[in-house]
This record gives C-alpha cells, sequence and structure tokens, in this order.
C-alpha cells in the first residue's frame, strides 16, 4: 500500500511539472537570480502569482493537447492533418514541440508560444503559433503556415516573413496589442515590370493594405537585406517546456 501512494505522489509531481511555464529541472542554479535570492534567503514567490500561471497554463490546455495529439500520430503527422485540425503545418518539420507564457503585451495576461523543438534548418526558432485568452477562452493571434512564417524577437515584437510569388515578399515587424499584431514597421518586394526588376520599398507602422502608396518609400536592395537582417539577428525563442 505504501508503495503504491509514493507512486501516485510522483506521478502527481510529473504532471505539475509538464504546464506551460513551469521553470525547467534545475533551473534555480542556473538562473543567476533565483541564485541570489537563495543566497539572500528571500521570501518564497507569492502563492497567488504561481496559481495564476498554474490557471493560465491550464487555460490554454486545450490547444497544448492539440498539438500533444498531433505528435503522437508520429508518421502519419503532415502538413494536410495540421492544416485539417487548425494546427501550423510547419511543426510537421520538427521531432518534438514546446510550450511556453510570456505577456507580450504587458496587460498581465501571458500569450502562450508554441514552438518546435528538434526542428530541421528551416523551422528552426520559427514561432508555430501565438495565442492570448479572451474572456479565458484560448485565441489564436498568429499561425505559421509554409509561405507565412512568424518569430518571435528578444524584446517581444513579432517578425513575420510571408510571399505572394518569386518577386513578391513581405517582411513585417509587429507587436501584439489587444490581442492582435500592430504594424511597426514593412519593407517588400513587387515587380516593375516596365523595367523587368525587382524593386524594394519600405513602409512605416499601421495597417498596410491601409497606406496610400507614396507612404511607400523606395529602398535599395542592401537597405532592404539590411533591415531584414537586423530583424533576424534579434530572434529569440524563450525556453520551452515539452509538449512532446
Amino acid at each position: 500500500m505504501k508503495k503504491l501512494i509514493v507512486i501516485l505522489l510522483l506521478a502527481a509531481m510529473l504532471c505539475a511539472q509538464a504546464a506551460c511555464g513551469a521553470a525547467p529541472s534545475g533551473s534555480a542554479v542556473e538562473d543567476p537570480a533565483a541564485e541570489n535570492a537563495l543566497q539572500n534567503e528571500e521570501a518564497p514567490p507569492d502563492e497567488n502569482t504561481q496559481t495564476a500561471e498554474a490557471d493560465d497554463a491550464g487555460a490554454y490546455g486545450e490547444v497544448i493537447n492539440a498539438y500533444r495529439e498531433a505528435y503522437r500520430t508520429g508518421s502519419n503527422l503532415d502538413g494536410q492533418y495540421l492544416w485539417d485540425h487548425g494546427l501550423s503545418e510547419v511543426a510537421a518539420y520538427s521531432s518534438g514541440v514546446g510550450c511556453a507564457l510570456a505577456d507580450l503585451d504587458g496587460n498581465g495576461s501571458p500569450e502562450l508560444i508554441i514552438a518546435g523543438t528538434g526542428a530541421d534548418d528551416f523551422s528552426e526558432n520559427m514561432l508555430y503559433a501565438l495565442y492570448t485568452l479572451a474572456d479565458g477562452v484560448p485565441v489564436n493571434i498568429v499561425t505559421s503556415q509554409a509561405r507565412s512564417r512568424y518569430y518571435l524577437l528578444a524584446d517581444g515584437t513579432v517578425l513575420s516573413e510571408g510571399s505572394g510569388g518569386a518577386s513578391h515578399t513581405y517582411i513585417t515587424l509587429s507587436r501584439v496589442n489587444g490581442g492582435a499584431l500592430e504594424g511597426l514597421e514593412m519593407v517588400f518586394t513587387d515587380y516593375d515590370e516596365m523595367n523587368s526588376r525587382t524593386v524594394f520599398f519600405f513602409r512605416p507602422g499601421g495597417a498596410w493594405e491601409m497606406l496610400p502608396d507614396e507612404q511607400c518609400v523606395a529602398i535599395s536592395e542592401s537597405d532592404f537585406q539590411a533591415r531584414w537582417d537586423l530583424w533576424k539577428n534579434a530572434v529569440r525563442l524563450p525556453p520551452l517546456t515539452d509538449i512532446f
């Protein structure tokens, strides 16, 4: 009987650690801030904060479970399956998937970050999906697909790369605001049929489709590439908790 109780307690501990946002094993030693807190014998984290984090992870449970079940299909996991189930089709390019919680817009309610673990070069560091909560219900902000890909930057902004054809590339920088993306800057390419060449443009923030053409500034190819490289070099995913 005692052995059974011990087994049940261990199982409960493992389940608790599986929630997104839970600190990975050993993080109290590896995190300098946590190490200092131990050395200074500071008070433990507020129980209300811990409860809030657990509640947020639970609210996203349906999304987390959907990705877990997708990976359990094994060799049957492909872009079509993921598309049919409302998941990121680029998830088919990684051997595992993880999640993290981060309050990207500073409203006190963390967003759910879904990304690959063991991803190949194509989907490495890619943001598979981003969700927020509306009245306690998960709402999708973005989902990466093969020709529309999203990345999270170190400052919490979101980079997207899209393509509408060989001469039409769209690179946008946005931030999460009010449960949606708010455009900050954009560079894109178009095709000049009269001169048979690709041309490059920059647009300031706002809704791209609503800006008049005169607000699109022609730039050089090198300027286009420099801005794109600057954003790509700032891509950072937070530590992920394995889903599968």
